[in-house]
């Protein structure tokens, strides 16, 4: 992906959930590089996950986080943000492919105001093709 217009790639710390009780219902998709880290979660409301583009919205559980290792660890969010108990910024994740092994897609997002920094993160052309684990 590109994040506010450099190239990055995640190489530590890839992560795709899957959860046997509760199979496809919702997934986290997450992965590190030496200068933060990027986590995408999508929920499909009690319903089975499928391919499709997935909005964030105020009324969805859909969206993305990025944190950065420094200055102060900064942490970023777009869609709904549970943590926070709040929505903001907007994106989307599109699901091209998803198994119990596997879980392939785009992702870009632009990241609400960061208030102590008056700063946001734009992120653009996403992709990611995962193996899935609990």
């Amino acid at each position: 992906f590109k994040l506010d217009n450099v190239q990055t790639e995640c190489n530590a710390q890839i992560t795709a959930s899957y959860f046997p009780l509760i199979p496809d219902t919702a997934i986290a998709i997450s992965g590190g590089w030496n200068s933060g880290a990027i986590r995408l979660a999508i929920s499909g409301d009690q319903q089975v996950l499928t391919t499709g583009t997935y909005t964030f919205s105020p009324t969805k559980w859909h969206g993305a986080t990025y944190w950065t290792s420094s200055p102060g660890g900064i942490r970023y969010t777009a869609g709904t943000d549970l943590f926070g108990n709040m929505y903001s910024g907007s994106g989307y994740i599109t699901i091209t492919q998803i198994s119990v092994q596997y879980v392939k897609g785009t992702f870009e997002f632009i990241t609400g105001i960061d208030i102590p920094t008056n700063t946001f993160k734009t992120v653009t052309n996403g992709e990611f093709y995962v193996k899935r684990g609990n």
